[in-house]
């Protein structure tokens, strides 16, 4: 259930910077309860890499409307072919962070370049949607 999302706050949401982007996925994905992903087939998530203190990191994109991340898809070459897949905000926070946590994922909150975005931590994530699960 996506959150109504007309033109001017798409296009506004845009413009904003990493910092502000984050704190508006963190909103509007609690008022749509979903956030997405992007998805070639049938397993095939996109996931991106991070250089962080001089170790790879892998990044799991993710975006609080369908067109943010359609807009990122049409825009990256490296998103070509993927398209939006959304998930539950809840399943999203009781499943896919703790299974991702063993494997050292981190989050891109809403990129719009290749670069331009927050990369945050599960336990970021948890605490900012003022959510608390078993670990």
């Amino acid at each position: 259930m996506s959150f109504k999302l007309d033109d001017i706050q798409y296009n506004a949401a845009l413009k904003l910077n990493a910092e502000y982007r984050y704190h508006y996925f963190v909103e509007s994905a609690k008022k749509g309860l979903e956030i997405f992903v992007l998805k070639k087939e049938e397993d095939d998530i996109l996931f991106l890499e991070t250089d962080e203190n001089e170790e790879t990191i892998s990044v799991l994109p993710v975006w609080s409307h369908e067109r943010y991340a359609l807009n990122y898809a049409e825009h990256n070459e490296i998103a070509s072919g993927y398209h939006p897949q959304p998930i539950s905000l809840a399943v999203f926070l009781e499943t896919w962070l703790p299974q991702l946590r063993a494997s050292g994922i981190e989050y891109a909150v809403f990129p719009v370049g290749e670069n331009d975005c927050n990369i945050v931590t599960d336990t970021d994530l948890q605490k900012d949607f003022d959510y608390t699960s078993a670990k």
